[in-house]
């Protein structure tokens, strides 16, 4: 097991590189049209499936109220059905999101999310 001087040493290495890994990255941009791509796909599929929740506009979460009373019998039966993973317990939401909501986050490859989305419609016959 290390000793505390050789952990704060290699915790003062690690934070010196990601000091200047960031200095590197200072004016650079990311693509953000990936994440409004998959939040479209999302949005639009959720909302077939008959969920309804508020439209985010930047965030890589989305809070949409369960098909059922229960928010986490539902994510348990999701994950039976569609081998999809909801976050219903201690997952931290907006205030307007409601009780009997759940969190899924959409920043996964966009293939990723198609797929679940078939069998979301798959697993809930819609």
């Amino acid at each position: 097991m290390p000793r505390a001087p050789e952990i704060v040493a290699r915790h003062k290495e690690q934070v010196i590189f990601f000091q200047r890994v960031a200095a590197k990255c200072a004016g650079q941009t990311a693509d953000l049209s990936v994440y409004k791509k998959n939040r479209d796909l999302l949005y639009d599929g959720l909302i077939k499936l008959g969920f309804s929740f508020v439209k985010p506009q930047g965030a890589f979460y989305i809070f949409p109220r369960s098909l059922e009373p229960d928010a986490a019998a539902f994510c348990s039966n999701a994950l039976e059905k569609t081998w999809c993973i909801y976050i219903a317990e201690g997952a931290p939401r907006p205030a307007n999101s409601g009780i009997g909501s759940f969190r899924i986050h959409q920043f996964i490859r966009h293939k990723h999310i198609a797929n679940a989305l078939t069998r979301e419609r798959k697993g809930f016959a819609v």
